[in-house]
Formats: structure tokens, sequence, C-alpha cells
């Protein structure tokens, strides 16, 4: 079934994901910013189509609303799985207008000429509505170093080098598009790829890869192999590669022409650009004892490019031993994109794929850390980078600020049972093997020799009886086995947890402020309001703007599953630490179908420490994703309660 609007989209995904009860018009109205009664001629429509393909039917029932009730279970289980790979491709595009942008893109590519007159013929339009659809389709294939050429007379052309070209073809047939229902298909630019031997060209293709030194990315196989697909097509219009004598002497010397000349024996530069697409979309991992053939030029400039970053920018943690620790894993993401900007383009947009826009788990400040290296390398190379390798260092922070601990004071415990030594060395023993990370001594006493101990050498006691029967000058938490999860919680959170460093909670507290009902019409209202409210002087007011737009590009700001959008400030331009929540009084969309129900505004001091970076860390992480959680600190103003459960979640 073919898809042809966003508001078509949004309610189907409410009727969806809501099929245990019925959904009202207005609501479907006021998710979609439409009438009532658009809503209701949509659905007449949406039905017609799904009953014509045996999908489902949409019941109406008077004063409750619309459900959705499947026809056919397979058919329908089918029809749910595509409307997800609508969901993930357009929920921030529109579906009319990316379907025209492919549509034109598909025909420059495969056409000597195209004429404006013809396109809007097509796409029923005029050439006048064309204009804004021929720009983004212009920027699209000109970050692949291509040129649209207009031609008095003929119309539009292409201008470039046969491989980008080749690249930018492959770019569109691999997006993930052909697996949804295109309104505008083009069926000459889908014959250029011989997909009925795509299979055993990537199976051929893969058996070689697994014997040599090289491994590439799953998504770089399939692209590869697709491109082998379209070589015959392109030759048989007499389609050359071509390369400088330099660079052409470069990959004819290097360990993947090699590899290159047993996947696809041909003529030369045919093998050399082969090469070149192994060399650019080779997966470095500089930990591995298997030679990576780089050459010793490009490490070097890795390792500069590293340190020079950590020079460029202050921040506490780019200049602690956990990052600087992790240097290779960085220089094994940086030789990646020093190999794409000496033999590629690192700017080359991509349209979409599946592991681009799948379920984003990194944390913001990950988030964060990663547009602030990733501007830095943009301005090294003075191109964009392309969303995979930002997502490749949004992983890896990810993973080291989790690895972060919190600051903890570890105890030390005085022991004793009524029931004598050997039972408290019992306790004990368990003690130590669930809980070792947090105690530094645990002493074993008999009940009398406790009216002796120097109770200044511990900071609690642990007693198999009811503590209310002791009195001691350190806390007494009582003692009945850890074998029970709620035992061992309850152990927990009476004892361990008050060895943790709660400062930056507290000053968390202090700075949360909520605002509801706030008029936000759109993103650039609210940038706009940001700027003006959090600035600490009018220079650095228009430089907030300037940065909020510029770094939709690099990260996004929202997090499709919550419908939670977390906006980071510079400290620099705000001289103050921010932690508001907003809700906005009408419905404000991220993209065209996925509706933000908060606004998180976070500034954060570059100097905090690493234990309250990680506090920092594991808070906005849970505020990014879990919108109850949200509601509920918006009511009691609490992080603490939210701190104690993820550090008893982290323990187990």
């Amino acid at each position: 079934m073919k898809i042809e609007k966003n508001r078509h989209l949004i309610i189907l995904n409410y009727l969806m994901k809501e099929r245990e009860k019925y959904i009202s018009s207005e609501y479907l109205a006021a998710k979609s910013m439409a009438s009532v009664r658009s809503i209701k001629s949509d659905i007449s429509y949406l039905n017609h189509c799904l009953e014509k393909e045996n999908i489902a039917e949409i019941i109406s029932k008077s004063s409750k609303g619309y459900q959705l009730m499947p026809i056919d279970e397979a058919v329908f289980e089918a029809f749910a799985q595509t409307l997800q790979v609508h969901q993930i491709l357009f929920q921030n595009r529109s579906i009319e207008e990316m379907n025209r942008r492919l549509y034109i893109i598909q025909k420059l590519l495969v056409s000597a000429n195209v004429k404006i007159d013809d396109l809007a013929d097509a796409l029923y339009l005029s050439r006048s509505s064309l204009t804004k659809d021929i720009a983004r389709s212009t920027r699209f294939l000109r970050s692949f170093h291509i040129d649209v050429v207009s031609v008095p007379g003929k119309g539009l052309h292409l201008e470039g080098k046969e491989q980008d070209i080749r690249s930018a073809m492959v770019e569109v047939f691999c997006s993930q598009y052909h697996d949804i229902e295109l309104l505008y298909p083009v069926e000459e630019f889908l014959n250029a790829f011989q997909t009925e031997s795509y299979e055993n060209v990537r199976h051929d293709m893969l058996k070689i890869i697994r014997e040599s030194d090289l491994t590439i990315s799953d998504i770089a196989t399939k692209k590869i192999a697709t491109y082998l697909c379209l070589i015959p097509f392109r030759k048989r219009f007499g389609k050359q590669i071509t390369f400088e004598e330099e660079t052409k002497r470069e990959l004819k010397d290097s360990y993947e022409y090699r590899i290159a000349e047993r996947i696809y024996h041909d003529e030369e530069n045919e093998m050399i650009n082969l090469a070149r697409l192994l060399i650019i979309n080779k997966d470095v991992n500089q930990r591995s004892s298997v030679s990576s053939h780089v050459p010793a030029e490009i490490l070097h400039q890795a390792r500069e490019l590293f340190l020079r970053f950590t020079d460029t920018y202050t921040n506490s943690f780019f200049h602690s031993d956990i990052f600087k620790k992790h240097e290779t894993d960085f220089e094994s993401i940086l030789i990646r994109l020093l190999l794409q900007n000496r033999f590629d383009h690192t700017d080359q947009n991509r349209l979409i794929t599946y592991t681009e826009t799948g379920e984003n788990n990194d944390s913001p400040l990950a988030s964060e850390y990663t547009r602030i290296l990733t501007v830095f390398l943009e301005e090294q190379f003075h191109e964009k980078i392309r969303s995979a390798d930002i997502k490749a260092f949004s992983a890896l922070f990810h993973h080291l600020l989790k690895g972060i601990p919190v600051e903890y004071h570890k105890m030390r415990l005085a022991v004793f049972s009524m029931e004598g030594r050997t039972v408290a060395e019992l306790m004990k023993e368990e003690l130590t093997d669930m809980f070792s990370n947090y105690i530094s001594t645990a002493d074993v006493y008999n009940l009398y020799e406790m009216r002796r101990i120097d109770f200044q050498q511990y900071d609690a006691a642990i007693s198999s009886w009811d503590v209310a029967y002791y009195r001691y000058p350190i806390p007494l938490v009582s003692y009945k086995g850890i074998h029970r999860s709620e035992d061992k919680e309850k152990l927990f959170h009476d004892l361990f947890i008050h060895g943790y460093e709660d400062t930056m909670v507290m000053h968390l507290e202090k700075l949360l402020q909520c605002h509801k009902e706030v008029k936000i019409h759109d993103y650039m209202t609210l940038i706009q309001s940001l700027s003006k409210q959090y600035s600490k002087d009018e220079a650095h007011e228009k430089r907030i703007t300037e940065k909020i737009i510029s770094r939709f590009s690099a990260v996004s700001y929202y997090n499709p599953d919550s419908g939670i959008s977390m906006i980071f400030l510079d400290y620099e331009d705000t001289q103050k630490e921010i932690l508001d929540i907003y809700i906005p009084s009408e419905t404000v969309y991220w993209g065209t179908s996925m509706e933000i129900r908060y606004f998180i505004v976070v500034s954060l001091n570059p100097d905090n420490t690493l234990s309250d970076i990680s506090v920092a860390n594991m808070i906005l992480h849970v505020l990014s994703r879990e919108r109850k959680t949200v509601e509920q600190v918006m009511q009691d103003g609490n992080l603490k309660k939210l701190f104690l459960r993820l550090l008893y979640e982290n323990l187990q």
C-alpha cells in the first residue's frame, strides 16, 4: 500500500499503537495538526485502501472513535513492518517531497539530459513549484562533488567524475527506499543494477575478504556488492573511471588492490577504483594484532589530530585518563575519516539507511561530546562528516561515560552476631562477595568486644539481630542475608548507598526549573527564546542561535522513542549551568510527524569532576528516554530518588 502523506502515516501509526482501544478524530487531529474534517476524510480514504488490499478495516464507533482491525493476520503483520520502515524513513521528512527528490535524482543519474518541464509533468507540478526540490536534489549530488548543469534547449545534466556518479547511484539504490513502494518509481534507474546476480556477487566477495586481513562493515559489503552489479551498465554506455597518475600509483601499490584483483579481475582502472572503495570502507581497529595496512603517514595524522583536539578544548573529560586511555580507539575512527578524506569525500550525504536511523541508545552527553569533536574535525577537513562515523564516535563516548565510576567512600564495617564468630565470619564472606566494591574493611567481633572497639575506625556496624536492640555511636544495620533480591536491595539502600558522593545530584536539583504551557510554535521560536534568555550578553545571543542551528546536521537533539528533545548550550555562552524542562502549550513537531512532548535545556560546566560528569550523564540519559520519569521529576523535583534507582540498577 502506498502511503502518500505524513498525515496518513501519523493516523496509521496511532491506530496501530493503540489497537486495543478507540481513538477519537479530535485526538488524531491534534496529533497531526489537521482539522477534524480532514481526519474523517483521511480515515475514509485509508479504510478504502486497507480493505482493498485485504490488510485491515478501520472500525468507527459513535462517541468513541476509530479502531484498526486486521482482516488477514499475515498481510496485516507485513503491513505493520512496512509502516515501521516508513516511520524510520519519514519521521522528519516529507513523504511527498522526498519521493519527488528521489525521482529527480534518479532521473538525473540515468539520463543524458532532463528537461524541467518533463519533471514537472511527471510530478504534476509547475516549474516554479519544483524549485525547492531541484535545489535539494542538487545539494545531495553536490555532496558527491557532482554538478547539476543547465544547458539551454537541452535541460539538466550531470558533470563529475565517473566514480563519484557511481557512488551516488549506489547510495540512492542502497538507501532502503526500495523496501517501500515509491510514489514515482524510475524503472530505468532500478534496471541499471543487475539485482539478480547480487547475492552471488556478495557471497563471492565476502569469501575473499574473510581470507584476507581486510575487514569492512556490513553495510559497506552491501554497497560494494551493489556497486559491482552496477559496473556492466555503466561500461555498456562507455563510462570510464579515471585517476590522476599519483593517486593511481598509490592505490595500485596498496594491499587492497591485491584483494580487488581477486574480487573483480577486469581492466586496471576498474580494479583500482574497487581498491579505493575497499580502503575508504575499511573498518580499522588499531587494537587488533592483524595488520590494517594503513600508510604510516595516515597513522601519524590520526595521532596528530587526536592531540590537537585535546589541546583545543579544555573540557575536563577530554583531559581525563579514561579519555586518553582510549586514544587508540578514537584514532581507529579518525583513520577511517582520513582515508575517506584522502581518497573520497567525508561530506557525502546519506539519504537514509536503517543502521543510521535505528534506535539511538547513546546518552545525550555522549552525543554532545560527539558534536564537539565533529565540529572540530569538520573545521580540519573543510567538509561535513558522514553520519555513520558520527554514530561511531557517539557509541564510543557512550561506552566511556558509562565506565566512569561515581565517587564512592568505601565502608569500614564491624560485623558481629549473637550466634558467635563463626556466623559473623559467614556474614562477612557473603557481604564481601556481593559488595566488594563498596567495602574497605570488614572486621569480625563477638558481641562483648563491640563495647571496647574504637568506633572512630568504622563507618557502620552489621548485626544479625534487630538493630533496635543495640546502641552504638555509628549507624547499625541488621543483616538478614542477601540471597533474595529484596534483602540485597534493602541492605544496599540501608547501608551502602550512603557512601556515594551526591553533591552533583543536589546541585542539579537546585538548578532544575520546570516551565509548563510555554508558547513554542516551532524550533526556531524556541531557539530565539533560548538565545535571549540564557546568553551572557548580546554577542553570545547570536552565537547560541547559530550554534544550535548548525548542530542539527551533526547530532540529533531528539529522541523519537520518548518524544523528548534535549538541547545543550555551551557554558562559554551562558556562564551558568542550566537544567530547565519546558512543556509546549501546543503540539510541536520534530520533522514532519514526530511530536515533541518536552524540551530539556542543559548547560554544564566543562570543569566538572569526572564523578560529577558521570552523575549528570546517568540522570540526563534517563530524562531523555523516560517521559514518566520527567513527569515525576516535574512534580516533586526529586532527582535523588532517581539517582538511587540508577545506582541499584547498575549494581545488579
